[in-house]
């Protein structure tokens, strides 16, 4: 008889540098599977009618799944730490604790990382906003998040002065929000992008002319 069962999704290993990442995966997966509340709620009470009784039984199911998706994607020294727990959410609760620094040491050398972040003329603009969300995201766990507006102030003060023309641009709109941003300079990289392949086009042509002619 053939084998229906689910693939799992792969994702990388958990490691003390990427949890951030990882956390944000799994709970993707769990979304997308439904089990995403079972890492917030506590195991329903014993029940003494057969409806409760059904409703524990289904939860426990629900949260026996999210711990293999937990236990699959770890390494065995932080198995040996959360495998003794009961539930998904004590076990995420650990991995917090483990891995989300927190202090305004950590905050301040996240400042200082983030204040050296720019955006390099010619490069991938996407990339470097993800990067920005990626900081984002750090502080947000270490108790320090990002308001839309320090958002917005950090993304255009990490463009080069090339983009002083587009800041201007933008500072006209008075409700902008950190995406409509990021929209906007996203169009205007992607056109001085394809004006500066233009231009490395024509100087290779003309640069092969000459040399035909030599």
């Amino acid at each position: 008889m053939a084998s229906h069962l689910e693939e799992e999704p792969r994702f990388t290993t958990l490691t003390s540098e990427n949890y951030l990442d990882w956390k944000i995966r799994l709970r993707f997966v769990l979304k997308a599977k439904e089990l995403l509340g079972i890492t917030e709620e506590d195991p329903p009470a014993d029940g003494t009618t057969a409806a409760e009784k059904a409703t524990k039984k289904a939860w426990q199911l629900k949260d026996a799944k999210v711990k293999a998706l937990i236990v699959n994607t770890v390494s065995w020294q932080t198995l040996s730490t959360i495998r003794e727990l009961q539930t998904a959410k004590q076990m995420l609760n650990k991995l917090d604790s483990m891995h989300l620094k927190k202090g305004w040491a950590y905050t301040y050398s996240l400042r200082r990382k983030l204040q050296n972040l720019r955006y390099q003329e010619g490069g991938c603009f996407i990339t470097h906003v993800c990067e920005l969300q990626g900081f984002f995201a750090k502080f947000k766990a270490a108790g320090d998040e990002f308001g839309e507006y320090a958002k917005l102030a950090t993304l255009l003060l990490s463009l080069p002065r090339s983009y002083s023309g587009i800041i201007r641009q933008l500072e006209t709109h008075t409700d902008l929000t950190f995406d409509e941003a990021v929209q906007h300079i996203s169009t205007e990289a992607a056109v001085r992008q394809m004006r500066n392949n233009h231009c490395n086009e024509l100087s290779e042509n003309f640069a092969l002319k000459l040399t035909c002619h030599t």
